[in-house]
């Protein structure tokens, strides 16, 4: 039994989009964006049912009523590039209807918006805005949103009754849309009356916003760094992101650290990790450059015990530990365990894993990582290996592999803490080490092809003055098991020795260079095996990082498909690294590479020292003071042979 009654209205309806390659969304609809209806149930006379044809006064009803508009809108958005798809709007539900005495009027009317969408990639959303319900007399009005698909449930609903006539409630959630799935949005407004006059209305405003890029691009979506994250959409923050410092405008990265016992990061290791990534050269939207990294350091008090099946008992940890103590007592704790991991990475500094002395291990991307430095002969790890090994690792979980972005080692022309090579400082290394990924791409070296006048190409000032990098030779290994070896340049302009012949080639030599250790015997997973005429290539770290926690399979709890098990450095690779003597000779008070001192290359140090470089810390502290002009003084007064 259904005839016209009501009276059912939307307000302004827009989508707006900004296009951009940094996600995909699918926008498909039935031409059922937008649907009204309404029902009479009929009216009871002395106790007898008859249908009614009530109209709202001069306005013509239509049973349904398709958005054409709006149905195109959707399929023109159809696998569309964009880093927002945004709906605002309002629905309402009207009912203007008299019956005179001794009947009873039985009513309902709807009003819905619907949308069905995909995600290309793992997408943050937030739904923000404000739903009304609004009943005059016995009846019932409500608005909510509802949202299906692997984020399902009524987000939000408003009941106005006989006692209540009217709720106005403020709405936000947030959350991660995943690919392969299919999500179907509805904001409806319905009104029901019993009554034998009625005047009453649901309504709804809203914005609905897929955030596919964010605006600072660090894989928090803005809602969630300026209101915080609302899980299950129930009114409650279940983690504070702007209390913890997250700013929309520049990039954020979180990461919960704990620590076995004896193991915990040395005081100086995680504020000397977070200088580094507030001096990168990554840009923001609010005109800053950097970083802001926020390692929460937590518990430290873990029982000491090896990781034998890489993950296997890491997840156990994690699963023990992962959180605060006073967040893992709350009764909401499911929520906020679900926010969380949608914002932190995690990391355990642990004992060893593998029956190994590796340093560490890491997903590839993902969110899961450990430092495990017991096996090394400073148990735990010296700071700076702490430090190099934490860094190392948490870029294994932003995409960075080895060689940047391929697994080839020791490049000579890849300077980067993901390199072997420049993970932790070593004696050959100590005086201009820099714990930094990679800032710029070096031009490419073919092992088949090498220019020894190019050299390695670097601009000038981007390495230290003096600073040097290793490269292997062929010859006899040497006990510890490195190949022979030598010297390149990192200075603008120096040329390279590829053949160690002594002197600059003018024409083309070739060399396995980045071959440096050798397994002796070489097991079948040695992390290095001989590899000539390879194509090395340089890598610029900064600029390529994956900052969110999504889009790979290796984000889902207690799973692990790609890591960095393939091999990372051990405590017996380094020593042999560490037992390489610095370049003899180095004259680092020859600032201006004249071949003679004079005062520009006492006006270059002083620029040094001011600017904190490496280079200026003459008597190698770890930090710039009196003796290191002191230092640099007497090699100038000596001439510095």
């Amino acid at each position: 039994m259904r005839s016209p009654i009501g009276f059912v209205s939307f307000a302004a309806l827009t989508a707006l989009l900004t296009f951009d390659s940094s996600a995909q969304i699918s926008i498909t609809s039935d031409n059922r964006l937008i649907v009204a209806s309404a029902e009479n149930l009929g009216v009871a006379l002395d106790d007898e049912f008859k249908e009614t044809g009530l109209v709202y006064p001069g306005q013509p009803w239509n049973e349904s009523v398709d958005a054409s508009v709006a149905g195109v809108q959707a399929k023109a958005m159809q696998q569309s590039e964009l880093t927002s798809f945004k709906i605002t709007g309002s629905g309402r539900t009207e009912e203007d209807a008299f019956c005179g005495g001794g009947c009873t009027m039985y009513s309902n009317a709807e009003s819905r918006i619907f949308a069905e969408f995909t995600v290309a990639t793992s997408t943050p959303f937030s739904i923000i805005g404000e739903l009304h319900a609004l009943h005059v007399n016995e009846g019932v009005a409500q608005s909510e949103i509802s949202l299906s698909g692997s984020v399902t449930g009524e987000l939000y609903t408003n009941l106005a009754e006989a006692s209540k006539t009217s709720v106005t409630e403020q709405i936000m959630f947030s959350g991660t849309f995943e690919p392969e799935e299919t999500y179907y949005l509805s904001v409806g407004c319905v009104s029901h009356t019993t009554e034998t006059e009625s005047l009453g209305s649901g309504t709804a405003t809203f914005e609905f916003i897929i955030d596919a890029g964010d605006t600072d691009g660090d894989g928090l979506a803005d809602g969630w760094e300026t209101n915080g994250i609302d899980v299950n959409g129930d009114g409650t923050i279940d983690l504070d992101l702007p209390a913890m410092g997250a700013d929309p405008m520049r990039k954020d990265l979180f990461i919960e650290v704990d620590a076995m016992t004896g193991r915990a990061p040395h005081i100086s290791v995680l504020p000397a990790v977070i200088v580094a990534f507030a001096n990168s050269p990554v840009e923001n939207p609010n005109g800053t450059t950097g970083i802001t990294l926020h390692p929460v350091l937590d518990e430290i008090n873990l029982p000491l015990r090896d990781y034998p099946n890489k993950f296997t008992e890491f997840d156990q940890d994690k699963n023990a530990y992962f959180g605060t103590m006073t967040e893992r007592a709350s009764a909401n704790w499911t929520n906020i365990k679900a926010a969380r991991n949608l914002a932190f990475r995690y990391c355990i500094f642990a004992n060893t894993w593998g029956g190994t002395t590796s340093s560490g291990l890491a997903e590839l991307p993902g969110d899961d990582f450990m430092v495990t430095l017991g096996g090394w002969n400073t148990p735990g790890g010296t700071p700076n290996q702490q430090a190099g090994t934490f860094m190392h690792e948490l870029g294994h979980t932003l995409f960075l592999r080895h060689g940047g972005d391929d697994s080839i080692h020791n490049k000579p022309n890849y300077v980067s803490v993901m390199n072997y090579l420049w993970q932790t400082p070593a004696f050959w290394s100590n005086a201009f080490w820099i714990l930094d990924y990679s800032r710029i791409e070096l031009p490419s070296l073919n092992e088949a092809m090498l220019i020894e006048a190019d050299g390695l190409g670097a601009p000038m000032g981007a390495y230290p003055v003096g600073a040097y990098v290793m490269f292997g030779l062929p010859g006899t290994p040497h006990p510890n098991g490195l190949r022979q070896f030598q010297y390149a340049s990192l200075d603008h302009g120096d040329p390279v020795d590829w053949n160690n012949t002594g002197t600059i080639s003018m024409s083309a030599t070739s060399g396995d260079i980045n071959y440096l250790y050798t397994c002796t015997p070489p097991p079948a997973n040695c992390y290095q095996q001989p590899s000539p005429n390879e194509i090395l290539n340089g890598h610029d770290d900064w600029s390529v990082l994956w900052y969110h926690i999504g889009g790979h399979a290796n984000f889902s709890d207690g799973v692990h498909t790609s890591t960095t098990d393939d091999g990372e450095i051990t405590s017996e690779i380094f020593e042999a690294l560490n037992s390489i003597p610095p370049l003899p000779s180095a004259c680092y008070a020859d600032c201006d590479k004249s071949g003679s001192l004079n005062i520009f290359d006492y006006i270059c140090f002083g620029n040094a020292y001011s600017a904190n470089d490496p280079y200026a810390d003459c008597d190698g502290s770890g930090s710039l003071n009196v003796f290191d002009y002191i230092c640099f003084g007497n090699e100038y007064a000596s001439g510095c042979p």
